[in-house]
């Protein structure tokens, strides 16, 4: 269950993704990290100007035939202070209001999330349209990689981030 699920990371960080995982009603597992999927991280963030020496990370996915998204993942890039330094995924993990929880992430610099939402009649689709990026307008977060739910009400909300240096989306609405 995901009260059993303890991130590594700061304890107001670690609230965070609680959170996110109880709205979206996962029953996750705590998996290990592909390889490649930490060296894209960590490049990343070295090219961001980013030490990665001390860098960990931690992941969890959802559990097999657990709501609403199978094979999706949360992924978190960490420092030696347990302040998460990049997040990545793919499935619907990012409503509005998570994207905002981000705020309390003080060192958050990157997040790469794939097949973020949903899109047509999907009752849920607006609760993923990118405008919880509001919050971070002032914020460390200098890349983002985002798509599926996205759209133009997001992307006005993205422009406002001071920081960013990189932004890519893709099957947007």
């Amino acid at each position: 269950a995901a009260a059993d699920i303890t991130p590594p990371v700061h304890p107001d960080e670690a609230k965070v993704i609680h959170q996110i995982i109880a709205v979206e009603k996962y029953e996750p597992v705590v998996s290990p990290i592909h390889g490649y999927l930490q060296a894209g991280i960590k490049r990343t963030l070295t090219d961001l100007g980013i030490d990665t020496k001390a860098v960990k990370f931690w992941q969890i996915e959802v559990k097999k035939d657990s709501r609403p998204y199978r094979g999706g993942f949360l992924a978190c890039a960490y420092d030696e202070n347990g302040h998460i330094l990049a997040m990545s995924g793919n499935g619907p993990w990012l409503r509005n209001e998570s994207l905002r929880a981000l705020k309390t992430m003080p060192e958050l610099r990157s997040i790469h999330w794939d097949h973020n939402g949903f899109v047509g009649n999907h009752p849920e689709v607006d609760l993923y349209d990118g405008t919880g990026f509001d919050a971070l307008a002032e914020s460390k977060l200098q890349d983002i990689k985002i798509g599926l739910g996205f759209n133009d009400k997001g992307m006005e909300q993205v422009a406002k981030i001071k920081g960013l240096k990189q932004f890519s989306v893709a099957h947007s609405r």
